[in-house]
Formats: structure tokens, C-alpha cells, sequence
């Protein structure tokens, strides 16, 4: 009867989350005709085959929105993720700029290849939301492991204290080892040579996010903030402003949201103008030196941030080279890199790209290469073509809207469930990039040893080792 009643609760709590009805249907359509009229502002009226494509692109993007009411449901998240490269496009697009990876290209070609590389994004999109449908249809239970995310945590506070302090003592490592705070901040410019080798110190300073979220799980709320905002400072020394941002801040606020208390959306917005200040702030510190707003206009903000992506320099690239057959489809091959990510260099010196930002990098440039990320439409195509974008993003979709069920199936003051959706929520919209990988066998590797040291502790305090 418990199974039954679950089941009720979930689907109810699916029900509440979405909400399709006359004044919502109304406020799409004339957020689409809006958009249209500026899209009619921004090309004078004159609208090429690309223009179409991103236009709907930005529709099927947004448009579910009207229908959600959870603000951190994976159509939100999605977003987050999606956004900034589809504003790039539209930067692209507008200004008919030549690839940066591409030479030789004629102006039909690149044409073409840009309103194919968009089509490839609404068929992404399209298919990802088939598989959030498919996925409400499958059993729960055959996805999910409850029993796991049955066990309480005991020692909330101690551990957090552990953690903070494992990332305190990597952080000082690291800056010793880089020359102080100063050097690390000039060396954002070419922060993948500096801290080449320091992967695993850089992942333990960032156990300070997951310090602060078990300091609000254990009461401590103002403690766990400022430990948050503390660690988002120290990962930004490092120049990566997506991972200081997507991988401290908004873990922390989705467990607060399902954890603690509910986000307001204006509160979120004003986060939201704040990580692209902090953005646009810390770009062009690695460009020119300088914390000020140098060579950046108010109107032109979105596209100055977005530009930070390059997706609409990459996708088109990939796309243009494997097309003329000057680069071949991956076929597969590193789908399963994962299991090599945790040989070090040192062992395996000739070890070869594992990331897909350096294998795409190295398809594209050649062996003078740096990191590209093709995102996951990219990907999915740079390896199966159509057949690719299509089969990934079905399953990418399916797996998505599986763990967003799960939570809500279990998310009453359950720790692990809203944890796990926390952390890895934007990387399984990207789940065959071995980056996204490692990223969620990390944080599931983190969480065991939680959960075991845990035992060890209560075990301890059962057994009188540790006194009051």
C-alpha cells in the first residue's frame, strides 16, 4: 500500500509543479510575438534561413517556462545551460562574422553550415523534451535505488567541518605552489597550462560546496553561506567562471530550494544579475588585467557574456570539417574515456586527450590545440551524426526527467536524493561527455565516503571510542 501511496504523492506533486491553462497558453504566445518583433528590430526585417531556425530555437527553448512552476525543474536548468550559447549565435548570426577555426569559406557556406548547426539545436531540443515524455511512461522503481537514499547522516556538522577544512588546506597548497594569490590571478589568462597537474587539489578545494551544504543541513544556515560564497571566491582564483558559479553557488541554492526553503524567482534574478556582472567582470580581468568594465557597452552585455562560450565558432566548425571530410566522425571512441581520466600523465606520458573539449579541440586545430566544448548536440553529431543528436538526446532527456522524478518522489528531507540532484543535475544533460562523467563519479565517490565515515562515526559514538 506504501508503494501506492507514493506513487499518488509523486504524481500529484508532478501535477502541482506544472500548470497548462488559458492565461499561461496567452502569456507564451505573446512572449513569442514579442520576440519575434525584436528579432524583426534586431535583422531590419530581413530574415535569412539561420534567422528562422534561431528564432525557433529560442522558442522551443523558452517557451515551456509559461507551463513550469518550479523554478528548478530541469526546463529551467536546461536554460541556464542553453541560453548564453544561443545568444552567441545570435551575436554570430547578426554580425555575419567568418569562423574563428574555419578558413577558406565562402559566405553561401558559411550560410549554410551556420543554419545547420542550429538546426542540429532545435532537433536537440526537440527530442530532449520527447524523452522527458518517454520517461514519465517507464517505472520509477527499476531507475532508482531507494534504500540507498534511505540512510540518514548522522554527522551532518563534523563532516562539514572536515571538508572545509580539506579545502582550506588544498587552496593554500595550491596558491603556495602558484606563488600566492597574485600570481593565480594573473595566470587566468592560461589557467589550463598553470594548473596543469592540479585537477585533484582544485576538486578538493571545491568540497568546500559540499561542506556548505551539509552545515545548512545540519541548522547552521549563515555558517553555510558564508562558507558557500567563501569557496565561490576561492574556485574563481582559479579563472574558471562557469565551474565557480555552476559548481559552488548553484548546487548550494537548488538544496536550499528543495532542502531548506524556497527560492523566490526575483530573488533568483537578482543572482542572476550578479553572475553575469561577476562574469563579465572576471572575463575581462583575464583579458586585460583589470577588474573594470574595459571595452564592454550596457547594450551589448548579453552578447559580451555569451561570447565567452564560442559555441557559434565550434559547432559550425566541427560541423563544416566533418561534412567536407577533412575530419573524420569519432564513431564512439571516447565514450568510455572515463576509465582512463585517473592515470595520471606522469605514468602514461603519452596518454592522449581524455576530455571531448581537447579531443574536438585536436580534430579542429590540430596538434598546436586547446580545449573546444562542442556541448552536447555537438558531441552527440561529432560522433554519430544524426543518428547521434537523435539517440543521445532521447536518452539524455529520459535520464533527466528520471532524476527529477526521483526527487520529487523522495525529496521529504531526504539528504541524498536532493544532494545527488544538486550537484550532477546539469551534468546528466550532458551525460556521454566523459567531462560530465568524472564530474558525477567525483561527487558519487565524495558522497560514499560521506556516507561511510558517517557510519563510522555514529559507530564510534555506539561503542564509546569518542566521548561526550
Amino acid at each position: 500500500m506504501g508503494i501506492y501511496d507514493s506513487d499518488y504523492r509523486q504524481q500529484k506533486s508532478l501535477l502541482n509543479l506544472h500548470s497548462i491553462t488559458i492565461p499561461r497558453i496567452m502569456l507564451c504566445l505573446f512572449f513569442n510575438i514579442t520576440l519575434f518583433f525584436i528579432f524583426g528590430m534586431l535583422y531590419n526585417w530581413e530574415f535569412e534561413s539561420s534567422t528562422f531556425y534561431l528564432y525557433i530555437s529560442f522558442i522551443i527553448l523558452m517557451s515551456p517556462i509559461f507551463f513550469v512552476k518550479d523554478v528548478f525543474h530541469p526546463i529551467y536548468i536546461l536554460i541556464s545551460i542553453q541560453i548564453l550559447p544561443l545568444i552567441n549565435f545570435l551575436d554570430k548570426d547578426l554580425h555575419k562574422a567568418s569562423l574563428r577555426y574555419v578558413s577558406h569559406i565562402t559566405s553561401n557556406e558559411l550560410a549554410f553550415v551556420m543554419s545547420y548547426s542550429i538546426l542540429i539545436i532545435i532537433v536537440w531540443f526537440i527530442l530532449l523534451y520527447v524523452g522527458f515524455i518517454i520517461a514519465t511512461k517507464l517505472p520509477q522503481s527499476s531507475f532508482i535505488n531507494y534504500n540507498f537514499f534511505s540512510e540518514k547522516l548522522h554527522n551532518p556538522n563534523k563532516i562539514a567541518i572536515i571538508l572545509l577544512l580539506i579545502s582550506i588546506i588544498s587552496f593554500i597548497y595550491v596558491s603556495y605552489n602558484m606563488g600566492g594569490i597574485m600570481s593565480m590571478l594573473n595566470s587566468m589568462s592560461r589557467r589550463v597550462e598553470a594548473y596543469s597537474g592540479k585537477t585533484y587539489f582544485i576538486n578538493f578545494v571545491s568540497l568546500g560546496s559540499i561542506s556548505s551544504v551539509l552545515f545548512l543541513y545540519s541548522g547552521k544556515r549563515k555558517t553555510s553561506i558564508l562558507v558557500n560564497i567563501l569557496t565561490f571566491l576561492a574556485m574563481s582564483t582559479f579563472g574558471g567562471r562557469e565551474s565557480a558559479f555552476f559548481g559552488v553557488i548553484f548546487p548550494y541554492l537548488i538544496f536550499y530550494n528543495f532542502f531548506y526553503k524556497k527560492i523566490p524567482l526575483r530573488k533568483l534574478g537578482i543572482l542572476l544579475v550578479f553572475a553575469v556582472v561577476f562574469g563579465l567582470t572576471l572575463g575581462n580581468f583575464r583579458h586585460y588585467g583589470d577588474f573594470s568594465f574595459q571595452g564592454i557597452k550596457l547594450g551589448n552585455i548579453l552578447f559580451q557574456t555569451a561570447k565567452g562560450k564560442a559555441t557559434a565558432d565550434i559547432l559550425p566548425s566541427l560541423v563544416h570539417l566533418l561534412r567536407e571530410g577533412q575530419i573524420e566522425y569519432n564513431l564512439g571512441r571516447s565514450l568510455f574515456n572515463v576509465l582512463f581520466a585517473p592515470i595520471p600523465r606522469s605514468i602514461w606520458s603519452s596518454k592522449p586527450p581524455i576530455d571531448e573539449t581537447g579531443i574536438v579541440g585536436k580534430a579542429i586545430m590540430g596538434s598546436e590545440y586547446w580545449g573546444l566544448p562542442p556541448r552536447s548536440y555537438g558531441y552527440a553529431f561529432f560522433n554519430f551524426h544524426w543518428i547521434g543528436v537523435i539517440i543521445f538526446s532521447i536518452i539524455s532527456g529520459i535520464i533527466v526527467r528520471k532524476l527529477y522524478n526521483a526527487l520529487l518522489r523522495g525529496k521529504e528531507k531526504n539528504f541524498w536524493i536532493i544532494i545527488f540532484y544538486s550537484f550532477n543535475i546539469r551534468h546528466f544533460f550532458n551525460i556521454f561527455s566523459t567531462s560530465a562523467q568524472i564530474n558525477i563519479l567525483w561527487n558519487v565517490l565524495v558522497f560514499i565516503l560521506i556516507l561511510l565515515f558517517d557510519k563510522s562515526l555514529s559507530n564510534s559514538n555506539k561503542n564509546g571510542i569518542i566521548t561526550k
